[in-house]
């Protein structure tokens, strides 16, 4: 585990898979190889589909429709 501005991460550099790094310095995410089952990738569909449905419901604003919005919506509409 390290600690950079009081937020904590696993060192994962040398995980090819399902990862991805953020350079705190350069503002970059690097995303890593992806593999994941038709399973997992459904599930996650199911998940965003219907925080994007509960985004909708609660009046959320879409002409800013990013996933920051979405979710600082969703966080404070619970």
């Amino acid at each position: 585990m390290t600690s950079v501005n009081n937020q904590c991460f696993i060192d994962c550099e040398n995980i090819d898979e399902n990862s991805a790094i953020y350079d705190f310095n350069t503002k970059v995410l690097k995303q890593g190889k992806v593999n994941m089952s038709q399973k997992q990738i459904n599930h996650i569909g199911s998940i965003l589909a219907t925080d994007l449905k509960n985004f909708a419901e609660s009046n959320g604003n879409f002409s800013n429709l990013t996933a920051n919005e979405v979710y600082t919506h969703l966080l404070n509409n619970q």
